[in-house]
């Protein structure tokens, strides 16, 4: 009868939706225990060098990003961190030209403790970014951007912003919280 099949359906709909959020709530977990698990090697070290390529090797090998890159703050401009591996899409000096008052979004961020993720760079979501910022992040074929600073209290150190140069693979609310 239509009355048993509709009640089929709609159990096979909810075993479905079932199933999909119990692989979301364990990717989230898996990322979750990657940022537990290095922040406590970063703990381990205190050195600034070994910090950030520990924060880096882990962000590469978890997030299924193209490109992670760090810079930190230096005389009041980004600059890439010292042992980071030149990535050759950018400029070692990609973001020191940014003028202070270009940080507030950042610090906006930091203070909220929050990332931007541009899903499409070339999309107007794009626009969100500093001219400068996005139009090097289109030359370069960046498709989707996640950026998120990093401090003490309200002090920014730096920034951790990821690279996907692929279209079709946007980052999930899980990454973007990780």
């Amino acid at each position: 009868p239509a009355e048993i099949q509709d009640v089929a359906r709609a159990v096979n709909a909810l075993a479905d939706e079932s199933d999909q959020l119990r692989r979301a709530d364990a990717e989230s977990n898996r990322l979750r225990a990657m940022a537990r698990e290095t922040g406590f090697l970063i703990r381990e070290h205190l050195h600034a060098e070994e910090v950030i390529r520990a924060a880096r090797a882990a962000l590469e090998e978890n997030l299924d990003a193209d490109v992670v890159r760090v810079h930190v703050m230096l005389d009041g401009k980004l600059v890439a961190a010292e042992g980071q591996d030149h990535d050759g899409l950018f400029p070692n000096s990609f973001l020191e030209e940014l003028s202070p008052a270009r940080f507030r979004m950042l610090d906006d961020l930091l203070r909220t403790q929050s990332s931007v993720a541009i899903q499409d760079m070339r999309s107007a979501e794009g626009d969100r970014l500093h001219p400068e910022v996005r139009d090097a992040l289109r030359r370069a074929g960046v498709v989707s951007h996640l950026v998120t600073p990093f401090g003490v209290g309200s002090e920014m150190l730096g920034i951790i912003a990821a690279e996907r140069m692929q279209a079709g693979h946007p980052w999930t609310a899980a990454e973007v919280d990780a």
